[in-house]
């Protein structure tokens, strides 16, 4: 991620990995595991008045590891006796939902100088939510933001990318410019492993130039629809017991079962399960 410069190695554990539930046909399949949150928040500012020779900075960052419902802020403020100022203000937020999870980052600047006076601010907010998907799954989302930085350096942006059997995949890059706009979509993600990046940030350097306000804000949600897979019992196999539990849905329209989607477990989803065969 690129908001700050914590560390984005991995956490990998079997006890604490956050199992989604994802109903399908009104069967719990646990088969997107959230394994990491890292929330983020990190501002510094900066005001100096050049001809008296006066300086004064802050900083504040708050970031690490947590599990899902995590949340940082960052606030830094600064100021000369003679008034130039600037302030920086960002958070980050992230909770699981009943299909998937919602994330949200913020990040403002504000500064006011005259003449032989100069204040900058550098500002961000984001998170980075790493999952694991075992088999196909539908995904639905959105992600929205809206900035108002004409002066600033900086981006509101999220990425989803992953690394599957068939390589590296990036079904979002969403960058948002001045003014509101959102991205709306529906993918299937094969199995692998995947990382969501979210992050508003801003920099301005202000050189004499009276007051800046800026500020940048996106939000995301992402739901999972595990589809039909052969591997009913998700054990690793296809075997008697995926059998069994299919020839109980025989004729049925249960979601879990019909393997090809045409709205009906019969022969030909019976195929696809033996063609997958594994004992």
């Amino acid at each position: 991620m690129t908001t700050t410069s914590t560390t984005t190695n991995r956490i990998r554990t079997t006890t604490l990995a956050l199992g989604l539930g994802l109903a399908t046909g009104g069967t719990a399949l646990a088969q997107v595991d959230i394994d990491e949150v890292l929330c983020s928040s990190t501002s510094a500012t900066k005001a100096t008045d050049l001809v008296l020779g006066q300086v004064d900075s802050d900083s504040d960052q708050n970031s690490g590891f947590e599990w899902i419902d995590a949340s940082q802020n960052s606030l830094a403020a600064s100021s000369t006796a003679s008034g130039a100022s600037a302030h920086g203000h960002c958070a980050s937020e992230a909770q699981l939902t009943q299909e998937g999870f919602q994330a949200w980052a913020y990040a403002y600047g504000s500064s006011w100088t005259k003449p032989g006076q100069e204040a900058s601010y550098n500002t961000s907010g984001g998170g980075q939510y790493g999952f694991v998907i075992e088999h196909p799954t539908r995904v639905e989302g959105h992600v929205c933001g809206a900035a108002d930085t004409p002066f600033s350096t900086g981006q509101v942006r999220a990425v989803l990318w992953g690394e599957t059997d068939a390589g590296f995949v990036r079904p979002v890059d969403h960058v948002v410019g001045n003014g509101p706009d959102c991205h709306y979509f529906e993918f299937i993600l094969e199995p692998g492993e995947y990382e969501f990046n979210l992050h508003a940030w801003l920099r301005t350097d202000n050189i004499g130039d009276g007051q800046y306000d800026e500020w940048g804000e996106i939000e995301a949600e992402l739901k999972f629809d595990v589809l039909a897979h052969p591997d009913v019992d998700f054990d690793g196999d296809v075997d008697g017991a995926d059998l069994a539990k299919f020839l109980g849905a025989w004729g049925t329209d249960l979601e879990e079962h019909d393997f090809n989607g045409d709205g009906i477990v019969d022969g030909a989803d019976l195929a696809i399960l033996l063609g997958a065969w594994t004992d």
